[in-house]
């Protein structure tokens, strides 16, 4: 709001100044208007950002604490938005499960042209005060483990350590509810098994909060791996080839033998 009033301020006495020194009023309008022509078209990229700062602001899209992730040129940025500018937002690079898989680089201040949000895909993480997130973590299962008994296992364990933040995400949806038409409003964990070439992948889904995923799904995670490796009816599959080899084997190569014998005599 102040860098608003500012900037009014500073217009309001632009144009006082330009009507106080100059007479013919007619001539100052022409001039301004090859002006802004000229200036249209050379900065448009710096006009469609106030355009897109206008958006923001009264639209109420994002807003200066809230957790994006944008995409530009085949590249993924998460962080908080730390400031809201004329031009640009500025966020805070946190470190996420896109810097572990993807960047490598945390810590960053990157700064997003504000009119981005017309041409670049930019997702809100805490749109309307949303505090929670689906996370996924995937678990490959060798075709002969016992895969009904390793989903019930799962299944409790990332029940029992989002329960807080499943509590929180149905008391958030309640409420977006009232602003968007949303169909499916549970928010317990998921779990889906599909079959894979080199085994069963089990597929759990469960909130998490969304400025910080990356702990409790280390935590899940270490305890799924002890979970299961306990069990002697259910192992971890990793990818392998299985290679045959019986009697058959073995007469072919010795006729292979016997056949480059005879060529030689």
């Amino acid at each position: 709001i102040n860098k608003f009033i500012n900037v009014i301020n500073f217009t309001i006495i632009i144009f006082i100044l330009l009507f106080a020194y100059i007479e013919n009023v007619s001539y100052i309008v022409t001039i301004l208007g090859f002006a802004s022509a000229g200036l249209a078209i050379a900065m448009k990229d710096m006009f469609m950002s106030l355009l897109g700062w206008s958006v923001i602001i009264f639209g109420g899209t994002f807003h200066v604490g809230d957790r994006i992730r944008v995409r530009y040129q085949n590249s993924d940025y998460v962080g908080d938005i730390i400031d809201i500018s004329l031009l640009r937002m500025t966020i805070y690079e946190d470190i996420t499960l896109t810097t572990y898989k993807i960047n490598r680089r945390s810590g960053r201040i990157i700064f997003i042209p504000n009119n981005y949000i017309f041409t670049e895909l930019i997702a809100n993480y805490t749109h309307s005060g949303m505090k929670t997130v689906w996370d996924g973590i995937d678990i490959m299962l060798s075709y002969d483990s016992n895969h009904k008994k390793a989903i019930h296992i799962i299944k409790n364990i990332a029940r029992k350590y989002s329960k807080g933040y499943t509590d929180i995400a149905k008391q958030q949806m309640n409420k977006l509810r009232d602003q968007y038409n949303i169909k499916n409003t549970n928010v317990e964990p998921r779990i889906f098994s599909f079959f894979e070439p080199y085994g069963i992948n089990i597929s759990v889904w469960y909130m998490n909060n969304s400025y910080g995923t990356l702990a409790l799904r280390s935590t899940i995670s270490a305890e799924i791996i002890e979970a299961l490796n306990a069990e002697n009816d259910i192992k971890i599959a990793y990818p392998t080839q299985t290679l045959f080899m019986g009697r058959h084997f073995g007469k072919i190569e010795n006729k292979q033998l016997e056949f480059n014998k005879e060529n030689l005599d």
